[in-house]
């Protein structure tokens, strides 16, 4: 998965290599910064639900339950989460584009 983000024209002219390169790409806008904040947000979720499961294992662990008896249990609990985060953010509100902040910051003036 590749994500892309910056004007769109420039996106079209290098869609043929960036094809090369196999996998989906997608581009989310003219804002040069937006590909990185969706980047951002997911690798969030991948690394905070891999500190969640080696959290989980040690837990097992400590009650003598081994990785191999929790898996398909851990399995069954990560299965639910795509249906919940779709609802989820069915039921967020969140504002216009105009009205979003951003995760940038602001640039300072040089000295």
């Amino acid at each position: 998965m590749f994500l892309h983000s910056g004007p769109e024209e420039l996106y079209r002219e290098h869609q043929p290599v960036l094809d090369a390169l196999g996998g989906t790409h997608t581009h989310l806008g003219a804002d040069i910064g937006r590909a990185a904040s969706y980047d951002l947000a997911l690798l969030d979720i991948f690394w905070t639900a891999m500190a969640g499961y080696a959290h989980a294992l040690a837990l097992a662990k400590a009650e003598g339950v081994t990785a191999r008896e929790l898996a398909p249990f851990a399995q069954g609990i990560a299965a639910i989460l795509p249906p919940r985060s779709s609802r989820q953010a069915r039921r967020r509100r969140t504002p216009a584009p105009s009205q979003a902040t951003s995760t940038r910051s602001p640039q300072r003036p040089p000295p």
